[in-house]
């Protein structure tokens, strides 16, 4: 999205919206934005862009959301022996994509699926 489309979307989500330097098109067309907010205005960021997207004959299959959690959170998500990231991926119906190693306190964590299998497993993420 452009500036003012960028503009605009922060108005109408409550989120603050940035796109990386020297992030153009990326591979396949795709397109890095970073949504900061709360996790009210980050859906609501979320779903405009989805319509948006789907209105001009994007496929929904195809949103990645990259979300930082603690790495102490990280265990709570995966489980004993893998058992809840099974059980999430399957409820959910989103691919969950974990680090693996990495000596930061936050990782990054890549949720892919439609629109409502992100905004799900995000949100049992979160519980």
């Amino acid at each position: 999205p452009g500036g003012s489309a960028v503009r605009e979307l922060m108005r109408q989500s409550g989120a603050y919206i940035k796109t990386p330097l020297g992030d153009g098109d990326g591979e396949g067309g795709r397109r890095t934005l970073v949504v900061i907010g709360t996790p009210e205005a980050q859906w609501k960021a979320q779903w405009i862009m989805t319509e948006r997207l789907r209105e001009q004959g994007w496929d929904d299959g195809a949103l990645a959301v990259e979300i930082r959690v603690p790495v102490r959170d990280i265990v709570k998500i995966i489980g004993r022996k893998g058992e809840g990231l099974v059980a999430l991926e399957r409820e959910s119906g989103a691919v969950i994509h974990l680090p693996w190693g990495g000596d930061d306190a936050v990782q990054p964590v890549v949720i892919s699926g439609s629109f409502h299998q992100v905004q799900a497993a995000q949100s049992r993420m979160r519980q």
